[in-house]
């Protein structure tokens, strides 16, 4: 059942029900018998979807599928760690559930509560709470379910911590440290430098840097996309420049920057391994670093030289400035600055 068509500024709109609660549906159209067309087809298609009966499928050949199609359409970190969760799901799940729909929000809900009584970090609850989110939206879109039994799982809350940085002392420990400065040792300086993710070093290719125009750049690749699917350019600095000049006498012809000793490439999970062992060898032994820490560096000391988030969500290649707030804790000089430009 709908009701009629009401003009607000200028669209035109209609409520209707779905499954006993009303919704509102904003037509594209903006002449009246368009709109018309537009409910009649909007009406049709919210039968046709009521109407059908998903075929039951197996849980785990669906996860796998799933996973394929993450694959192709997802960043490459996006879908390892999609792989990792999701296994591990499957795993921690009663053995008497073969089939997708034999999953309940009850199912869910407990498994959410035994990864916290097992002493799991909020982050990776909510990481894994995420994957499986995600799961089940893709079985709605593929019509294997027509109830999402994850809609009502919930995210644990959390305060949002302050990252961790290096300071200036052990960024100087690690750029002056008398050690083997290999592609893995200079990709962690790319990222000092340019702010840039793990995976987005990883992808570099030559053909990505302007050395001529001081410019370096993330761009997608043939089987690799941005995390936000949109290609960026940093400019670079005089440090950076040296780091690069380095590397390609390094890798010689090689066209992506990241080859392993023997000119070869690594694969990424091997690549973000080789790069944490860095920050662990004797001659630097940086306790605590995980894969990011250097682009949370990069962010903070920017954020506490005064440095404008807006810039610094730009330079990082945030979607989403709430995103870049985070480094806003680490900059009292942010407040300060704020109350100066005061009129009064």
């Amino acid at each position: 059942m709908a009701g009629k068509l009401i003009k607000r500024s200028k669209k035109w709109s209609f409520k209707y029900y779905d499954n006993g609660k009303e919704f509102r549906y904003t037509c594209n159209a903006t002449a009246f018998e368009d709109a018309k067309d537009e409910q009649s087809i909007f009406l049709t298609n919210l039968k046709n979807s009521n109407s059908y009966k998903p075929e039951r499928v197996l849980l785990a050949p669906f996860v796998k599928k799933y996973l394929e199609v993450s694959k192709t359409d997802k960043a490459t970190r996006t879908y390892l760690s999609a792989r990792t969760l999701l296994n591990h799901f499957l795993k921690n799940i009663p053995e008497t559930i073969k089939y997708l729909d034999d999953i309940t929000f009850d199912i869910l809900q407990e498994y959410k509560t035994k990864e916290k009584e097992r002493g799991q970090s909020i982050n990776s609850v909510n990481s894994k709470i995420m994957k499986i989110k995600a799961l089940f939206n893709y079985a709605i879109e593929d019509k294997k379910l027509k109830d999402n039994p994850a809609k009502r799982l919930k995210y644990i809350k959390q305060g949002r911590k302050i990252p961790h940085f290096l300071s200036i002392d052990e960024i100087n420990k690690y750029k002056n440290a008398n050690t083997n400065r290999n592609i893995y040792y200079l990709a962690n300086l790319v990222a000092l430098y340019t702010g840039f993710r793990p995976e987005e070093v990883y992808y570099l290719t030559k053909k990505d840097i302007d050395i001529n125009n001081r410019r370096i750049s993330v761009n997608p690749k043939k089987n690799w996309q941005p995390k936000t699917y949109e290609a960026r350019t940093n400019p670079m600095s005089n440090n950076l420049m040296i780091i690069i000049k380095e590397i390609y006498a390094l890798i010689g012809n090689s066209e992506w920057l990241v080859t392993d000793y023997t000119g070869n490439r690594p694969s990424y999970q091997n690549y973000t391994t080789s790069t944490a062992k860095v920050f662990k060898r004797k001659e630097i032994n940086i306790k605590n670093a995980t894969m990011y820490i250097m682009r949370h560096t990069f962010a903070s000391h920017l954020a506490m030289r005064g440095e404008s988030l807006k810039a610094i969500q730009e330079l990082l290649g945030h979607a989403d400035i709430k995103t870049t707030m985070i480094y806003a804790n680490v900059s009292p000089a942010y407040l300060n600055n704020a109350v100066t430009k005061l009129p009064y």
